[in-house]
């Protein structure tokens, strides 16, 4: 099943995150009917997305290793700012939309800074992993062969996790959109007859299989501008929305709605 869920941060987006959040569910939608197609293509996206982070995080390890040495708080700050824009180089060149890509690098810095902590109260805690999207039996058996022969608790731990994760094999991390606009990627639009639909701009735009889907006459819920052109993309937009789930009362009006 693939559905929009919209999520309100208190954080300010685009900084280094604090140590706590506080988020909420707006509200949560399905997708209606998706064509096989776009289901294909969505899942291709979402597996792009999925290793694009798992690049990230493997890349920047010793950087993060080495934050967590720090003491001087200044110092660290100073290298979580170096650490964001890394992780901004190495996405650059993926082969996914800004709004993933946007994403991808936030949530790897969040990571990071996660273990980070962690890792400054317990000497212990393991490094964070991406789930496997394929397994091989040799990956258990490695597996299994390093928490045998580990020399350490942390060692140990780490191929724990490592199996734990392979005993959930083949399922993508999900897409996140951190912004409503048509250049990161995502729109809410509804029509004059109140219907909703959703539009995703999912591959970076050198993509070959781009073209212009008309979302004239449809209205931007978060602005309330009317759209009055076509926009070039790459996939799967003017989706139909089902299902709307109500979750905040600020927009009940606006979102609870059956398609």
């Amino acid at each position: 099943m693939f559905c929009v869920i919209i999520m309100a941060c208190l954080a300010e987006l685009g900084r280094i995150m604090p140590e706590v959040q506080s988020a909420f569910l707006t509200v949560k939608y399905k997708l209606h009917n998706p064509s096989q197609r776009r289901r294909a293509l969505l899942l291709d996206a979402m597996r792009r997305a999925h290793l694009g982070y798992d690049k990230i995080l493997k890349a920047v390890r010793s950087d993060v290793e080495a934050i967590a040495g720090i003491e001087v708080r200044k110092d660290r700050w100073e290298a979580e700012k170096t650490l964001v824009k890394k992780s901004q180089d190495l996405a650059k060149p993926l082969p996914i939309g800004a709004g993933p890509k946007q994403a991808i690098i936030a949530d790897a810095v969040a990571q990071a800074a996660s273990y980070v902590e962690l890792k400054r109260a317990d000497d212990n805690t393991s490094y964070p992993t991406t789930p496997r999207l394929k397994v091989e039996k040799s990956d258990f058996d490695g597996a299994i062969d390093g928490i045998a022969n580990s020399q350490s608790i942390m060692e140990e731990n780490e191929y724990r996790d490592m199996l734990a994760k392979l005993s959930r094999p083949g399922i993508p991390r999900p897409i996140n959109i951190l912004k409503n606009r048509v250049s990161d990627g995502a729109l809410l639009l509804e029509d004059q007859k109140g219907r909703l639909f959703v539009f995703i701009n999912l591959l970076p735009s050198t993509a070959k299989r781009k073209h212009p889907v008309d979302l004239t006459g449809l209205i931007d819920t978060r602005t309330g501008e009317v759209m009055a052109k076509k926009q070039q993309v790459e996939i799967c937009s003017r989706s139909k929305v089902a299902n709307g789930t109500q979750r905040s009362s600020g927009n009940r009006g606006r979102y609870n709605r059956a398609v």
